[in-house]
Parts: structure tokens; sequence; C-alpha cells
């Protein structure tokens, strides 16, 4: 598994993550314009991980794991904080990690829905792994 602080040429800054954590914002008008062009706005929902997951198929997961897997993770997070009412939180340890803490769950990675859908061959679904990262978190709790 890649560390959440992966090199590429869109990473979050240590500062950035920072923010991110205490702020509560994603760098989604960034990450929008890139799916979706300057005009649109990527909705914090399931269906906004679908419009993800064929971005993803179309650039390919090389490109989405070197441009914008940081911004991947922080919004596939921040669905998951909306549906679960959680919070963001960063384990501190070897390697600082976000995670989301909700009630009656285990932390739940939004690192490990983006780390299973951009490394294989078959065609990224976001929502379904995020859906699945959530049930495997309530079922650990």
């Amino acid at each position: 598994m890649p560390s959440w602080r992966r090199l590429n040429e869109r990473r979050l800054t240590k500062k950035q993550v920072a923010g991110l954590l205490t702020a509560g914002a994603i760098p989604l008008e960034e990450l929008s314009q890139i799916i979706l062009g300057p005009s649109s706005q990527l909705e914090i929902s399931y269906a906004g991980l679908d419009v993800a997951s064929q971005y993803i198929d179309d650039v390919g997961c090389e490109r989405a794991q070197r441009e914008i897997y940081d911004h991947l993770v922080a919004y596939v997070g921040e669905v998951i904080r909306v549906r679960t009412e959680g919070r963001w939180m960063m384990a501190m340890g070897t390697e600082p990690y976000p995670y989301i803490a909700a009630s009656e769950h285990s932390p739940i990675m939004p690192v490990n829905v983006l780390w299973s859908e951009v490394s294989g061959l078959d065609r990224a679904n976001l929502r379904r792994e995020a859906a699945n990262e959530v049930r495997r978190a309530r079922a650990k709790y």
C-alpha cells in the first residue's frame, strides 16, 4: 500500500493535509476542474464517486495515481465522512495517514478505497469500494 504522502505532481503538502483535517476543506474545486472542467462542481455523494470512477477509467490508473491520487483520497474520504457523519482524523506514527472516525465504526480508510481501485486491471468503482470500506469498518466495530 502506498504512503499517503506519496510523491506526485499534485501532492498535497503537509500544511494542506493539516488544513484538510482542521478546517474540513478538501481540494474539491481543483479536482472538479480536472474531472468536469471549470464550469461544474463535483458532488459530495456516491453519484460523484461514479463520475470520478469514470474519469479514472478515461485517463488510466497510472495517470490518476500520478496526478490526483491525494485529491481523490481526500474526495472519497469526504464522501464517506458526510455519509457516516464522521470527522477527519490523522493517525500519527511512522507513516501518518488520514482516516474517518464515525460513531459505531472502526477507523474508515479512504486510502484503502483508492488503492484497491487504482491498482488493478478492472474498471474503477469508487462507489462500490467506498460502501465496502464503510461496511468493513462497521462490522469490525
